[in-house]
């Protein structure tokens, strides 16, 4: 959570992928919103958090329909679980103020390896490591930036090197690009 907080800009937060939203706490006085896909996980955040003000959640059924600007967008160990990262990225990029961060953390693949392996001695969730479709490293996440128009502010490893940590910026010039096309 440290090194997603320290790169977190501006009062509205999208967290998608939120889960149960475990996050939220971390943005007290901030308006945050929780993505999910699992609506059981999201009746049981809306139940946790109820009450807290400035705080919603959202099934991706429900939040197709929004039509929100965020500051910063946070794909906390989700981009992994993704069979077209960059299509969703591109998607979530409308959703983008001006200025705004897409905050993404993901396993290495060497990481992705590692899981698998303890998968097999039952330390980890085997479910969960089949779950995973794209394993990205430094160089895909250049290519999608360069696809999608978002300038790749920051590339980073953190947990001994097995977990990736990628903020993606809006900048004047890609806003200037979409404005005129």
């Amino acid at each position: 959570m440290n090194e997603i907080v320290q790169h977190v800009v501006g009062n509205t937060i999208l967290d998608y992928g939120c889960g149960y939203g475990k996050l939220a706490a971390s943005f007290s006085g901030k308006i945050y919103t929780g993505v999910d896909t699992d609506k059981s996980v999201i009746d049981y955040a809306r139940k946790l958090h109820s009450g807290k003000e400035h705080m919603q959640f959202y099934t991706l059924d429900e939040f197709i329909f929004q039509d929100h600007k965020y500051d910063s967008i946070i794909m906390a160990a989700v981009i992994e679980h993704l069979d077209e990262p960059a299509h969703i990225l591109k998607n979530l990029k409308a959703h983008l103020a001006e200025g705004g961060r897409v905050i993404i953390t993901t396993p290495t693949p060497l990481a992705n390896e590692i899981l698998k392996l303890g998968a097999k001695f039952r330390l980890f969730s085997k479910e969960g490591i089949e779950q995973h479709q794209s394993l990205l490293k430094k160089q895909d996440f250049i290519s999608i930036s360069q696809k999608i128009g978002l300038t790749l502010r920051y590339y980073g490893r953190f947990e001994v090197g097995l977990n990736q940590i990628v903020v993606y910026e809006t900048s004047t010039e890609h806003s200037r690009a979409d404005r005129d096309a």
